[in-house]
C-alpha cells in the first residue's frame, strides 16, 4: 500500500478537508493508502530544556544531545527538518517497505503507486533539468499566464 505521510507542526484545516488523518501510524498492510499527518516540532523552534514535556509526538523520537547539537550548528540551515526527519520519526514509517523524501514542489503521478524499484536501487534526479527548450517553454507558458518570468533555472535540491 502506499500512503502519503506529512510532518508539520500543524495539522490544518485544509489536510483535514482533504481527509488525512492525525498521528495514526499504519497498522497492517491491508488497510487503504490513507494521507497521515504526524506532527513534527521544527529544530529551531525547540526549546530544549522542555523538550520532554512534548505529548503529541509520540511518534517522534527527540535525542536531546542530538538536537542541542544540530540547533547550535544548523538551526539557520532552512531545510535540516527535511533531512532530519528520517533520523528521528522512523515510528511512524517502520511499517513501510519503501519511503520517498520529497520536496513540497515534487509532483507526484498516478503511475507513481504503481511503481516498485528494482533490485532495492536508490532513485535521484541529476538535477541540471534546465535545457534551453525547457527553459523557452516555461518562459513562454509565463507570458501566456501573464505571470512574471525571473529565468532562475537550476536551482537544484537542498541539499
Amino acid at each position: 500500500r502506499t500512503d502519503l505521510i506529512i510532518y508539520t507542526g500543524n495539522f490544518t484545516l485544509h489536510l483535514q478537508q482533504l481527509g488525512c488523518i492525525y498521528n495514526h501510524i499504519r497498522i497492517d498492510k491491508y488497510e487503504s493508502p490513507q494521507c497521515r499527518v504526524f506532527p513534527y516540532q521544527r529544530i529551531r523552534s525547540r526549546d530544549i530544556r522542555n523538550i520532554n514535556k512534548i505529548d503529541d509526538n509520540i511518534y517522534q523520537q527527540i535525542d536531546i544531545d542530538r538536537s542541542i547539537l544540530l540547533k547550535t550548528h544548523l538551526q539557520t540551515y532552512e531545510y535540516i527538518d527535511s533531512i532530519n526527519i528520517i533520523a528521528e520519526c522512523y515510528p511512524s514509517f517502520a511499517m513501510y517497505d519503501y519511503i520517498l523524501r520529497t520536496d513540497i514542489d515534487v509532483f507526484l503521478t498516478p503511475y507513481f503507486g504503481h511503481f516498485i524499484p528494482y533490485n532495492d536501487i536508490l532513485l535521484v534526479g541529476r538535477g541540471s533539468y534546465s535545457t534551453a527548450f525547457n527553459t523557452g517553454r516555461l518562459r513562454r507558458i509565463a507570458h501566456h499566464m501573464n505571470w512574471l518570468y525571473a529565468n532562475i533555472t537550476n536551482i537544484g535540491s537542498t541539499w
